[in-house]
């Protein structure tokens, strides 16, 4: 156990730089690591029906100043839901852990309490989907209609980068999410119950009606190879329409 004794003389300044100090050192405490979020977030509202608007937007936080440290950039999970409430209440535990004094915490109940998965892309299976502070970041998973006006995509600072896919792969092909069970059934399968990025009620959906809700954190790793978590900003809950991508 440690034990700390000072002198009266101290300031309170020195007093809290010191115990600081001696608790993180002498105690063999890890340094905490502090990451800025990702900010100005555009986020997609629960209930959306307007397509067009199934666009998420963010810019990465700003963690050049971070030393001795491996940032690895900004990473993006997500869950694929048959329930719109069953989406809000996994949002609802997620945003709990948020007031948490753990700043990590949500990321983690993300990741290892809701089991969401990374999304990826059609160029890497990498976890972490951008690299890079402040960079303008826009994602949509599925395009609107037939046209070229809102295709899906990644786009960093307004430059197309590759497609969106699920982490959930068959076999080597990666999955998107214009979910289908007419011609594009084979590069975007119904997802099915056993899918390990899928929270089904029962072993059908009846209706149709796929909900991605998502979320987003910065994420690096300390030389001790212990991940570090920024507070984890939810990006929105996307509404996808088998029918829209039957043709």
């Amino acid at each position: 156990m440690c034990g700390i004794f000072f002198n009266r003389k101290f300031s309170s300044v020195s007093v809290c730089f010191f115990l600081f100090s001696f608790l993180f050192s002498a105690c063999g405490l890890e340094n905490l690591v502090f990451l800025n979020p990702p900010e100005n977030v555009v986020e997609v509202n629960f209930g959306n029906d307007n397509r067009v608007l199934d666009e998420i937007r963010f810019v990465t936080g700003d963690n050049s100043g971070v030393t001795d440290f491996n940032f690895q950039g900004t990473a993006i999970y997500y869950k694929i839901f048959d329930d719109e409430q069953a989406a809000r209440d996994s949002y609802n535990y997620i945003t709990s852990n948020n007031s948490s004094s753990d700043i990590s915490a949500a990321a983690s109940s993300i990741i290892n309490a809701k089991k969401y998965s990374p999304l990826i892309s059609e160029l890497s299976t990498s976890s972490v989907l951008v690299a890079g502070n402040s960079v303008n970041v826009r994602i949509r998973l599925n395009r609107v209609g037939k046209g070229e006006e809102y295709p899906s995509g990644i786009f960093i600072n307004d430059v197309f980068q590759s497609y969106p896919r699920r982490h959930y792969q068959a076999g080597a092909k990666k999955l998107g999410f214009e979910f289908s069970r007419g011609k594009y059934k084979d590069k975007n399968p119904i997802p099915q119950q056993t899918d390990y990025d899928v929270s089904m009620r029962s072993a059908s959906n009846n209706d149709g009606k796929w909900y991605v809700d998502l979320w987003a954190f910065s994420q690096g790793l300390d030389n001790s190879y212990t991940y570090s978590y920024s507070r984890a900003v939810h990006l929105g809950c996307i509404k996808i329409e088998e029918s829209e991508y039957d043709n």
